[in-house]
């Protein structure tokens, strides 16, 4: 469901008040658990409303393109040259992108509705006098198109907001350390047990369901490498820097386990 939209004047709109709670406030695993249900009646249906070739062009834009315009600035930076996060060894990002299958990543996405910024605190869940869930804060576009998005893409978002709460962020539960000298960095951050729990209920739900979770955590991956450059001047940059320490650790263990994995035979 989404919100009534109240037009206040010719530069501010506004949402109807809901009465209820933010997902990533909620601690009911029912709950949580109805939530995938909900989002999967709701947005998971086959989507036709663009061709393919536009939607596949689409999805390069929104993973290949972007990821390259967004940690261009870090490219060969000291940060960058770091070798070491948590004591795992790192190649600069520009190596480690190379090692992501782009055409892969098209080839599992899933036209279908979205919304672009499927993540806890976007979601208010009213309990009464039905259990519904309200979504608020919409991308307005996918690529090019206002209808059609990759299911895939709003699972990534999903799953990069269980790991990394944007009110844990806000109340300094987290921190970053850079030695430059050494090239070794050390990062640490809190994560909320509901979101920690409907981070296991989202794995389930993928298995349940025939969808791939380790596709969905490569883009949840992704979106902190993509974001990492808009955070310059927030906390003079710090949260930036983690998020990008974070982003090439997450990957290169991500991308480790993909070469490590074992052949399953037929």
């Amino acid at each position: 469901y989404v919100p009534k939209v109240i037009k206040i004047n010719e530069n501010m709109m506004a949402y109807q008040f809901i009465e209820g709670v933010r997902l990533s406030d909620v601690y009911d695993e029912n709950v949580l658990s109805y939530f995938l249900t909900d989002y999967y009646k709701n947005f998971v249906k086959p989507d036709t409303s663009d061709d393919n070739e536009s939607f596949l062009l689409n999805c390069d834009e929104m993973y290949f393109q972007k990821t390259q315009s967004r940690v261009e600035g870090f490219i060969g930076s000291p940060i960058d040259r770091i070798s070491k996060i948590n004591g795992v060894s790192v190649k600069p990002i520009r190596e480690i992108l190379l090692k992501i299958d782009w055409n892969k990543i098209q080839k599992k996405s899933v036209p279908t509705c979205f919304h672009g910024d499927l993540q806890p605190e976007n979601i208010i869940y009213s309990p009464s006098p039905t259990k519904r869930f309200f979504y608020i804060d919409w991308r307005e576009t996918f690529g090019k198109s206002i209808e059609t998005g990759d299911m895939y893409y709003d699972l990534g978002k999903l799953y990069h907001a269980l790991v990394i709460s944007n009110s844990l962020v806000l109340e300094g539960n987290y921190s970053v350390k850079i030695d430059y000298e050494d090239d070794h960095a050390e990062i640490y951050f809190a994560i909320k047990n509901n979101l920690l729990n409907l981070n296991k209920i989202l794995e389930v739900f993928c298995k349940r369901n025939e969808l791939d979770y380790r596709h969905v955590k490569l883009l949840g991956i992704l979106n902190y490498l993509n974001i990492a450059c808009l955070y310059d001047n927030f906390e003079n940059g710090d949260y930036g820097r983690f998020l990008f320490l974070l982003g090439k650790k997450m990957l290169t263990e991500w991308i480790d386990e993909e070469q490590n994995e074992p052949i399953k035979s037929n």
